[in-house]
C-alpha cells in the first residue's frame, strides 16, 4: 500500500486546496505505512485517513481550516479547555482521544501511560 504521485494529485486537488505542504506529504506517508504495517485493508486505511484529515484541522485566522494530518491538540483557549467535563483529558492526538477513560484503554494497549500525561498523544 502506497501513495503514488496520481493519489497525491488527487487528494492535494480534492481535499487540500491545491498544494501540500512537505510535512501534510510526510504525515499521509508515515499514516499509510502505519495502516500497512498494521495489516489494514484499503477501506480501513481510507476511513483512517479521512479521520485524521477532519480530527486534525486546526483554524488558521482568516483562512478556514488547515488539515494538518499530524497529532493536534484540541482548539480552544487555556479557559475554554479548562472548562471540560474531562479536563485535563482534552481532545489529543490524530482523532482527538478524550476521557480518563479513553486514555487509559489506549495508553494500555499501545505501552504508553497517557493516563499520567495525556500529551503524550501528540507523540507518532
Amino acid at each position: 500500500m502506497i501513495l503514488t504521485k496520481a493519489s497525491f494529485d488527487i487528494l492535494r486537488e480534492q481535499l487540500f486546496g491545491g498544494t501540500l505542504s512537505t510535512s501534510q506529504v510526510q504525515a499521509l506517508n508515515f499514516l499509510v505505512e502505519r495502516c500497512k504495517l498494521g495489516g489494514m485493508t484499503y477501506p480501513e486505511c481510507a476511513y483512517t485517513l479521512a479521520t485524521v484529515y477532519h480530527e486534525t484541522g486546526v483554524p488558521v485566522k482568516g483562512k478556514g481550516v488547515e488539515r494538518t494530518m499530524l497529532p493536534v491538540k484540541e482548539a480552544g483557549s487555556e479557559a475554554y479547555l479548562r472548562s471540560k467535563k474531562y479536563y485535563p483529558y482534552i481532545g489529543y492526538g490524530y482523532v482527538q482521544l478524550t476521557w480518563p477513560d479513553n486514555y487509559k484503554r489506549i495508553g494500555k494497549l499501545i505501552g504508553v501511560d497517557l493516563y499520567k500525561n495525556p500529551a503524550l498523544a501528540l507523540d507518532k
